[in-house]
């Protein structure tokens, strides 16, 4: 029967196929290494020369599923977790005695945080405390510098997104379980998509200029400020066309997303709806449900 580690409750395993040889799934999250010391890390960073770290990165993370292509399904039933990803990689489920074979579906969700939501570490009391109450799945802080210019970020997502569908860093379906033994997994969280310059993520790169311009008198970065910033206008903080370090007029491509409204607030919570991956960089697919 699989099991949760250090916690007081237990997964539950529902077979629709014959059980065989079984095996043991750990399942860990990560916010990767940029989560822990920030931008620039080996070669990703900003290409407008920023540097960025943070000094919070809360997820609520919860529904973590197994299907198979026969309709074999393992789940973990169970709370929610709170993860502070600074503390670096954390290992949030072991199921045991799962079948060994392919699982050609995996699924998790990051969602806002309730009060049954159960903290992994810590977690700051009063940050656990606001998510509750505003209905956040995500809470950062951080401090973005360039050129003796600081910049602080506060920002609370209330995003609901499915991640199914994944398949691992080698492009296959899902995760194969191995018999007899232990297989480790990981559910990857890339937080630089919230500052993608495009939805087309193949092309994306990462900027903050546009985000600087709208900060207030004390260098904060809100969320408001960010909705003023119209994709097709961007200005500086001078409020003249914001160009890049070629002279060129700075651009944000949305693709073919609906954003609610063309402006970098709605960017970045659409880029933000595509933070999940597996086991490092395979994506998934994303349902958003807020």
């Amino acid at each position: 029967m699989p099991t949760r580690t250090m916690m007081s409750w237990c997964a539950i395993l529902l077979f629709t196929a014959c059980a065989g040889e079984t095996g043991t799934l750990r399942v860990a999250v990560s916010g990767e290494e940029a989560a822990v010391q920030g931008w620039p890390v080996d070669d990703v960073g900003f290409v407008d020369g920023w540097s960025l770290t943070f000094s919070t990165l809360v997820v609520n993370v919860g529904g973590f599923e197994l299907r198979g292509a026969d309709a074999a399904r393992a789940s973990v039933d169970g709370a929610d977790s709170l993860v502070d990803l600074r503390g670096g990689v954390r290992v949030l489920y072991t199921l045991e005695g799962i079948d060994a074979r392919r699982w050609e579906d995996v699924r998790y969700v990051l969602r806002p945080a309730t009060a049954a939501s159960i903290d992994e570490g810590p977690v700051d009391a009063s940050v656990r405390a606001r998510m509750i109450e505003q209905g956040w799945s995500v809470y950062l802080e951080a401090t973005a510098t360039k050129d003796g210019v600081t910049r602080t970020l506060a920002w609370g997502l209330d995003l609901d997104v499915l991640n199914r569908g994944c398949v691992g860093g080698d492009e296959t379906d899902g995760v194969v379980v191995r018999a007899g033994g232990v297989t480790e997994a990981e559910i990857t969280l890339h937080w630089d998509h919230l500052f993608f310059d495009s939805l087309v993520l193949d092309d994306a790169q990462m900027r903050f200029d546009a985000m600087s311009a709208v900060a207030d008198a004390e260098g904060s970065v809100t969320l408001d400020a960010l909705d003023r910033q119209r994709l097709a206008d961007l200005r500086d903080a001078e409020g003249n066309p914001l160009l890049d370090t070629g002279g060129a007029p700075v651009v944000y491509d949305p693709g073919s997303a609906a954003l609610p409204e063309p402006t970098l607030l709605h960017h970045m919570r659409a880029a933000a709806t595509t933070v999940g991956h597996w086991n490092g960089e395979g994506h998934c697919d994303y349902e958003v449900r807020r």
